[in-house]
């Protein structure tokens, strides 16, 4: 079966990442200074995992199995590896490290993979490449390295396609939230690379505030506060998760250091969070303009948990579910 021009161009770039870095391999190595066996597995296994991905997430079958034979001929058991994936972590890890900082590319692929495939129907192919396309974001997560802003855009747009295919499983739809949480987490994380602190002084809060059901109208407004030093919620609504937004409470235009904060049941507009560790529970929810600063966060994997995650990935203005 024939290939279509966009999947043949996917495949071909695929395939000369992988010689491109298969002859940089036998560049670097020297017949007088081999490195030993156990030394470098580590490099022959992330070939050979950069191989099984294509294999496993081939395009069409007959063009597939040519390029298994033109890159994996040295390995008769190849076929076996896309089944075997416990050294994707330091395989991915390698790669990373040779790549220089082409980890970004490498999702692009490895989401664009998935997503063919499973517009072909085949959910086995299209789960196995969106295991790794989120094993390379957490590595973008601990590498810092800045992108271009449409590489958490065009990635949103993949995961939210693979996630409402007729084709995905739930299985997929647990992996591209997951998808989705790495892109926020790398988005807070960067933010914090470019975010200028402003020059003012963030006094100590030693206690929050303790909002009971049925106080309407409260509000908290234009306050610096550091919380670092507290275990609890800053702003607390009693009793605890019910997340409604009925009692309208409100905090505004207030920049927060540190500390633990539940978001449900609270209406947040211009607020800034700083190193602080954010709960969404899937409850009702209003953000207007609230930015997370190298935050890290407790997100259900619920499609509202996901809907969240793309507001913080994508610096979305508004955000709301009631």
């Amino acid at each position: 079966m024939a290939m279509s021009p966009t999947e043949q161009a996917e495949f071909d770039k695929l395939k000369n990442r992988v010689m491109l870095l298969e002859g940089r391999n036998q560049l670097q190595a020297s017949p007088a200074s081999s490195p030993s066996p156990s030394k470098s597995s580590p490099l022959t296994i992330t070939l050979s995992i950069i191989v099984a991905v294509v294999v496993v997430a081939g395009f069409a079958g007959g063009a597939v199995w040519a390029v298994h034979f033109e890159l994996s001929k040295r390995d008769d058991a190849i076929g076996k590896i896309d089944k075997r994936m416990d050294g994707l972590k330091m395989a991915i890890k390698v790669l990373g490290d040779a790549q220089g900082g082409k980890t970004k590319e490498l999702v692009d692929d490895a989401l664009t993979i998935s997503k063919l495939n499973l517009d072909a129907g085949k959910s086995i192919q299209a789960q196995s490449a969106l295991s790794i396309a989120n094993a390379f974001m957490a590595d973008l997560n601990s590498s810092k390295i800045q992108v271009d802003p449409r590489f958490f855009t065009e990635s949103i747009d993949k995961l939210r396609s693979i996630r409402t295919s007729p084709y995905a499983t739930p299985t997929l739809t647990d992996e591209a939230f997951r998808g989705a949480f790495e892109l926020a987490k790398y988005r807070s994380i960067l933010s914090a690379q470019i975010y200028a602190m402003p020059k003012l002084s963030f006094p100590r809060i030693e206690h929050g505030w303790v909002y009971k059901g049925g106080s309407a109208g409260s509000s908290i407004s234009g306050l610096y506060m550091d919380a670092s030093h507290m275990t609890g919620d800053l702003v607390k609504v009693e009793p605890t998760l019910t997340g409604t937004l009925a009692d309208n409470i409100r905090v505004n235009e207030c920049v927060i250091k540190g500390g633990f904060q539940t978001l449900d049941g609270i209406f947040w507009s211009e607020d800034t969070f700083i190193g602080s560790h954010i709960r969404y529970r899937g409850g009702q929810l209003s953000l207007n303009h609230v930015r997370f600063i190298g935050c890290t966060f407790e997100i259900p994997e619920t499609k509202r948990g996901t809907d969240f995650a793309e507001y913080v990935a994508l610096l979305l203005p508004k955000f709301s579910l009631g």
